[in-house]
């Protein structure tokens, strides 16, 4: 017979170091050991739109480098093969040298909601990455702060 569950079995979140708040992750962007890692399209990155209907803010956080995605706010092909499995670990350090992603430094991956993040995330824990965590608020969370501060344009 099905009984109702009460909780989890656990404490939520069960690894909270792999979560980074809002006020964390400016501390973390003032550390040169630590790199964000804005896994969104190139356009969202650049602030040529925002990537969601329902979001009209564009932009990304000041300091961010581009991590690649794919070619809307709903695949993450940049990261995938044509069959929806990770590439291989060699590729996708590849597009990470592109934009420079030091992998010896804790990188944090962000994107506008935290899905793309959290499954880029997935993929460096497979590679062997050993630092990093997850800005799980993204863009939109970010965004959503007038007093955040925004950037646009090309990476320099």
């Amino acid at each position: 017979k099905k009984t109702p569950g009460t909780d989890f079995g656990a404490s939520i979140p069960v690894n909270p170091d792999l979560i980074d708040t809002i006020p964390e992750l400016k501390e973390h962007l003032k550390n040169p050991e630590y790199t964000l890692v804005d896994d969104r399209t190139k356009e969202e990155f650049e602030g040529k739109i925002s990537g969601y209907s329902y979001h009209d803010k564009k932009g990304r956080i000041p300091g961010a480098v581009y991590g690649y995605s794919g070619t809307s706010a709903t695949t993450l092909e940049d990261y995938r093969n044509i069959d929806n499995t990770m590439r291989n670990a060699d590729e996708i350090k590849a597009l990470w040298d592109k934009s420079k992603i030091d992998t010896s430094k804790h990188l944090i991956f962000m994107c506008g909601s935290g899905w793309r993040a959290a499954e880029v995330m997935t993929f460096a824990n497979v590679m062997g990455v050993e630092k990093y965590s997850l800005y799980s608020d993204g863009w939109i969370g970010w965004s959503n702060d007038p007093a955040n501060p925004v950037e646009t344009g090309a990476q320099k």
